[in-house]
């Protein structure tokens, strides 16, 4: 006749393996948050709540399945991603899992842009003549930023002052960015025309970007 054997549960194993097991969710979570970026998203019909965190329309029913995103002014919006797979928004229930507002995570991906652009050198921020994209002669700029997406740089207001005032030394002017998709970046000193032709013949009309009005109501 078989009988069972049942030992008493060993407290210390237990708490042990809870606290193993909880080490390992930061470890995962913190390696998570290293990841997200910004990227600067086209604002829609839907209202985003503001860095100041006033919103302008209702939300839907279910907040934690919407893209997280914060609205900067009336043309443009941050957007949180995660370099693993940058071509996908994150939602809302993600911070709230990671325990961050988006406030929180805004300056967390800002901080996270800067440090995968920093190198011993500095900031390795690249820059080419646009014409080398376009084909068309003029005096602006593409940029581009190692680890991130070069429009979330344009995204937070600290990253946009960065390069802000990088370029208006390169150029000797106060540069104006135009942000077709999340992976393109075109500047230039002045209004320039061709350039202007070139980005709305191929991807519509697309809102100039100043420094000064990134964060007006």
């Amino acid at each position: 006749m078989q009988q069972s054997i049942t030992f008493p549960p060993n407290d210390q194993h237990s708490a042990n393996t809870v606290a193993a097991r909880h080490e390992r969710f930061i470890a995962q979570a913190e390696e998570f948050q290293a990841g997200i970026v910004l990227r600067l998203a086209h604002n829609t019909e839907a209202a985003h709540p503001s860095p100041g965190g006033q919103q302008r329309r209702k939300q839907p029913l279910d907040r934690s399945a919407a893209v997280a995103r914060l609205r900067l002014n009336d043309h443009h919006s941050a957007e949180f991603v995660h370099m693993h797979a940058p071509h996908i928004p994150l939602k809302v229930r993600t911070f709230q899992a990671l325990g961050l507002s988006l406030v929180q995570a805004f300056e967390l991906a800002a901080e996270n842009a800067m440090k995968r652009a920093t190198t011993e050198s500095g900031l390795a921020l690249r820059a080419r003549p646009s014409a080398l994209l376009t084909g068309q002669p003029s005096a602006g700029m593409q940029m581009d930023t190692p680890g991130s997406l070069p429009s979330g740089w344009l995204a937070h207001p600290h990253l946009h002052g960065i390069i802000h005032r990088h370029f208006s030394n390169v150029f000797g002017a106060p540069p104006v960015f135009f942000a077709p998709d999340h992976r393109t970046v075109l500047l230039s000193p002045t209004a320039c025309p061709l350039l202007e032709h070139w980005i709305s013949q191929r991807f519509g009309k697309v809102q100039p970007i100043r420094f000064a009005s990134l964060l007006s109501a």
